[in-house]
């Protein structure tokens, strides 16, 4: 009848907001394959972040620093999230391009960056290393969204960061695909 079943629960319609890689397996079995094939071909970046604790406070410049070179792209000031006052994290985008290290060398490489700006820091007292390997699609040239009309004629409306024509994988392009995604379900509801 048009509606759509999550979980055993009925809906008027649905926006799937997730991973690509789940996306395509939410779809209904007979989704064609020039839309599955969009997502079964995405490539991906990783992301590592690096989680530092030391003796003392961190007094970083801001509550996050961007660095133009070294390991580290950006320094997160965890006290001012109020977390304690000792700790930093570090974010490495594309980590898979700056290198294949263990923890304990992605540790020293993003102490390194950190003793640049806080050098009365000694080693830090613990370190945790997170690398998610499908954190972010990679930007390619001339990739286009496929059209999801047939989609949209079941009230499935995808959205994603990886979906939004001028802003891939940030997160202005999540919000707006989002917005998007909501706009085109009201509109087919006659609701705007």
């Amino acid at each position: 009848d048009g509606r759509v079943i999550v979980n055993d629960e009925v809906f008027d319609a649905v926006i799937v907001a997730v991973a690509p890689y789940h996306a395509v397996h939410l779809f209904p079995e007979d989704t064609p394959d020039y839309i599955q094939t969009t997502y079964q071909n995405l490539r991906y970046h990783s992301i590592t972040t690096v989680y530092l604790r030391y003796a003392v406070p961190v007094h970083l410049p801001a509550p996050l620093t961007g660095f133009a070179d070294g390991t580290a792209q950006w320094l997160v000031y965890r006290g001012a999230l109020g977390l304690p006052a000792n700790e930093v994290s570090a974010v490495i985008s594309v980590s898979d391009h700056v290198g294949a290290f263990k923890s304990q060398e992605w540790a020293e490489k993003v102490h390194a960056d950190v003793k640049r700006i806080c050098p009365y820091l000694d080693e830090p007292e613990a370190v945790r290393v997170i690398t998610e390997k499908r954190a972010t699609t990679a930007c390619m040239p001339d990739s286009a969204t496929p059209d999801f009309a047939w989609l949209h004629q079941r009230r499935i409306y995808p959205a994603g960061d990886y979906l939004h024509p001028r802003y891939p994988a940030t997160l202005e392009a999540a919000v707006q695909s989002g917005l998007t995604a909501a706009e085109m379900c009201l509109a087919d509801f006659g609701l705007i």
